[in-house]
């Protein structure tokens, strides 16, 4: 797939993160392993949509711009306390079918959660948020994996 119409795939499936104040702030093609990635901002947080190889990810991010980022994932069980789990899925057929049925299905789910999401990640909110956040993300890793996981 050509990295343009990856962008282009993109803007299609998350053109509603406008109404919600949201813009591309960033796009970066990484040659040599079919990679890329949008970011959009908005005023309360960013999204990051990656393209890795095949697989399409999303992730939330606070402001100002870090490398600390949560995967969509893990933001819809902490957000639903764990009544909701939701994990990627990749689909057979073509390439370009592949990326286009994960990326519809990724902007779908992330749709549900915008809201929660930007209000979560907030320059107000997020501090707290962040420490709830990263007990919720070590509670669940020890849930997984048991006592298997490093520390």
């Amino acid at each position: 797939m050509e990295q343009s119409a990856f962008f282009e795939q993109v803007r299609k499936h998350f053109r509603y993160l406008e109404s919600y104040g949201f813009g591309i702030a960033y796009e970066e093609i990484f040659t040599g392993f079919d990679n890329a990635e949008v970011v959009f901002q908005s005023e309360k947080c960013r999204i990051r949509v990656l393209l890795e190889r095949g697989e399409v990810y999303v992730d939330i991010g606070p402001l100002p711009p870090t490398e600390y980022w949560v995967d969509l994932a893990i933001l819809v069980e902490f957000l639903t306390q764990g009544a909701e789990t939701w994990q990627y899925e990749i689909p057979t057929g073509d390439y370009q079918f592949r990326v286009e049925w994960q990326l519809a299905r990724v902007a779908n789910k992330l749709r549900h959660y915008i809201l929660q999401a930007c209000e979560m990640f907030s320059i107000e909110n997020f501090e707290h948020k962040r420490l709830e956040l990263e007990r919720f993300k070590q509670q669940r890793l020890l849930k997984r994996w048991g006592n298997h996981i490093d520390r």
